[in-house]
């Protein structure tokens, strides 16, 4: 009964964090729509999936490419550089 009460409030408790999490990103993201509209601006929802696995200029996609959290390293051609960066020029394109 002990275990299995621990794994709710475990559950409930990660649920929550996930839930303030979501929403304060939300609110971020309204608030620059909000703005962008205000001023005139355009806002580009760009989805992150797979921006730190790709290599943008030989398109190779890999988990092996991200070993480590910071690095990118591309498997295919032997690539490195900082995953902000890389990530970063995968959204520009």
């Amino acid at each position: 009964m002990r275990s299995r009460f621990r794994h709710l409030v475990h559950f409930l408790c990660a649920a929550s964090v996930k839930s303030i999490l979501d929403r304060g990103w939300y609110e971020f993201r309204w608030q620059i729509e909000y703005k962008q509209i205000w001023k005139g601006g355009l806002i580009i929802a760009v989805s992150a999936h797979y921006t730190s696995q790709t290599y943008p200029y030989c398109g190779h996609v890999s988990r092996k490419n991200r070993k480590r959290q910071a690095i990118f390293e591309c498997v295919e051609c032997n690539y490195a550089n900082n995953i902000n960066v890389v990530g970063a020029i995968n959204i520009l394109e």
